[in-house]
C-alpha cells in the first residue's frame, strides 16, 4: 500500500515527526515516501522545528495562583449552594414563583402516591356501570 503526499502530512500533523508515535499500519509507508520523495523530507523537516518549539515550552506553575483564588473565594456550604443554583439571584422577577410551586405540588403528589395502596385484586366491572348511569343523569339534567 502506497501512501499519498496528502495522507502523509495528515498523518504527521496528527501524530508528530517521531516515526515511533505513526501508526504502525502506514509506518512502512510513511518512511517509504520519507526516502522517495524531498517534498514528504521537507515536511517532515518543518514538522521536527515544529515538535522542537512545541517541547521547548515551559508551562507556568498555578499552583500559588490557584492557592490564592481559593482563599479569596471559599466554597460556600452545599446547601446554599443548591439553593443558588435553584432560585435565581435577581429576586425583582417573579418567573420561578409559579415553576416552584409546581414542582412542590408534583413533589407532594408523587410522595402520597408512592406510599397510597391500591387494592387491585377487586373487580370494580360493576362500578362502571354505576359511573355510566351517573354521567347519563347529568347528561340530561344539563339538557
Amino acid at each position: 500500500m502506497t501512501i499519498s503526499l496528502q495522507r502523509f502530512k495528515a498523518l504527521i500533523d496528527a501524530y508528530g515527526s517521531h516515526s515511533s508515535r505513526w501508526p504502525e499500519d502506514v509506518r512502512q509507508d510513511m518512511t517509504r515516501l520519507l526516502d522517495e520523495s524531498s517534498e514528504a523530507k521537507d515536511y517532515l523537516v518543518q514538522a521536527v522545528q515544529l515538535d522542537g518549539m512545541l517541547d521547548s515550552v515551559t508551562v507556568p506553575d498555578f499552583s500559588a495562583a490557584k492557592q490564592a483564588f481559593l482563599e479569596r473565594y471559599p466554597k460556600p456550604p452545599l446547601l446554599e449552594r443548591i439553593l443558588s443554583w435553584c432560585l435565581p439571584a435577581d429576586l425583582k422577577h417573579g418567573w420561578y414563583k409559579p415553576a416552584t410551586s409546581a414542582v412542590l405540588i408534583l413533589a407532594i403528589g408523587m410522595s402520597i402516591g408512592a406510599v397510597t395502596e391500591v387494592d387491585l385484586s377487586q373487580d370494580y366491572s360493576d362500578n362502571w356501570e354505576d359511573e355510566a348511569y351517573l354521567l347519563a343523569l347529568m347528561e340530561e339534567e344539563q339538557s
